[in-house]
């Protein structure tokens, strides 16, 4: 199965386009990894080399790389991470845990949108 779809327009049609391929990949990569694609653990280092070599052109790169950025971006990944929650190979096998520095990052950008969301609804309060 292959997700390519035609290029956006605009912005927001890329952006929904965009949205739309990334939900397609996750969804045959939580069929295909459940271990390490259906709950937010620590991917172990190096994971995507192992993903684009099993899937060998099956995927763009790029289309492999936006995806693993949304999956290692979202709040639960980076939650995960700074708990020190081991790392886990495609099989699900431990391959680390993160590092204590990994770990302070991850708190740091949690903090920091929790901040940001925080100003938001003062802003908004502001208004009305």
């Amino acid at each position: 199965m292959t997700t390519d779809l035609p290029p956006a327009t605009d912005g927001q049609q890329s952006s929904i386009r965009r949205r739309e391929r990334i939900e397609a990949i996750l969804a045959e990569w939580q069929a295909r990894w459940p271990a390490v694609f259906t709950k937010s653990v620590p991917l172990a280092i190096g994971i995507s080399r192992c993903i684009k070599e099993q899937l060998s052109g099956q995927f763009p790169k790029r289309d492999i790389g936006i995806t693993l950025h949304y999956w290692t971006n979202r709040n639960s990944y980076l939650r995960a991470v700074a708990r020190g929650v081991p790392r886990r190979n495609l099989d699900g096998s431990e391959a680390g845990v993160p590092t204590t520095e990994v770990q302070e990052e991850a708190k740091r950008l949690l903090e920091e949108r929790d901040r940001r969301q925080q100003e938001r609804i003062q802003q908004r309060r502001a208004r009305t």
